[in-house]
């Protein structure tokens, strides 16, 4: 507000989806065999058991590889081409670049999508850079929120997708503004989306009733860091089950 630096408008939309039926099956039977398996180890389950299996569940939520299909992937390519056929441009991240961006890759084909992650060369994300920036052939840019989330000026694109989230909100907004900054023509859209009824849904609300206690601790933490001060009760509550108990060895400082 000092310098009278004109930013356009910028709008978050928040967009819940139904996961199909074949999607939602995977899902399920691996929630279920996931917290049977953790139950089957009787106390001996660690928070590294939990966010193994999160992890699992995170990216049928993306993509269920079963069935071939994903409710994200669908509701994706019907935003893009509206926003291509607008003359616009998208950027798509993803904390999943072996994972879940090679099929964001695949299934988008058509909008010839660009990608920038942590295995290419700094010669080589200039070049994509540049490319998206000057080059009218390339609709999408697909970006791993590590390797692109900072340090970058993407203001060609206008809308920005993010497919799956970290568990520091900080992070999402880093990424972000990479399209938001001085520069930037037209008005901003960030769009996250979020299945119904899964891991994703429980994580978005554990961390909401959190964000009071973490909102001064945020923006210097890493997703580590934020995972690290849930307690066991916060990450084995996800699952409905109950904390491993501490002995005293566990609990001698």
């Amino acid at each position: 507000k000092q310098v009278d630096i004109d930013i356009p408008e910028l709008r978050h939309d928040i967009h819940w989806l139904d996961m199909s039926s074949g999607q939602r099956k995977s899902y399920d039977h691996a929630e279920a065999t996931g917290i049977t398996g953790i139950r089957d180890m009787k106390g001996e389950a660690t928070r590294i058991h939990i966010l193994a299996l999160i992890t699992k569940l995170k990216l049928i939520c993306n993509y269920d590889d079963e069935s071939g299909q994903s409710c994200k992937l669908e509701f994706l390519a019907d935003r893009v081409d509206e926003i291509v056929d607008s003359g616009e441009k998208a950027l798509v991240f993803s904390q999943y670049p072996q994972k879940t961006v090679p099929k964001i890759e695949t299934e988008m084909r058509s909008f010839n999508p660009l990608r920038f992650d942590g295995s290419l060369s700094t010669g080589e994300r200039d070049r994509v850079v540049e490319q998206f920036q000057d080059e009218d052939e390339n609709d999408l840019l697909l970006m791993s929120v590590r390797a692109g989330g900072v340090g970058i000026t993407l203001t060609r694109a206008n809308h920005v997708f993010h497919f799956d989230h970290w568990w520091n909100p900080a992070v999402i907004d880093q990424a972000s503004a990479r399209v938001h900054r001085i520069g930037q023509k037209r008005a901003v859209f960030i769009h996250s989306l979020y299945t119904v009824g899964t891991i994703e849904e429980r994580i978005a609300n554990l961390l909401e009733g959190k964000r009071q206690l973490f909102e001064e601790m945020f923006g210097d933490m890493s997703d580590k860091d934020v995972s690290g001060k849930l307690t066991d009760e916060d990450l084995f509550g996800l699952f409905g089950l109950e904390p491993p108990k501490q002995t005293e060895k566990d609990n001698t400082p």
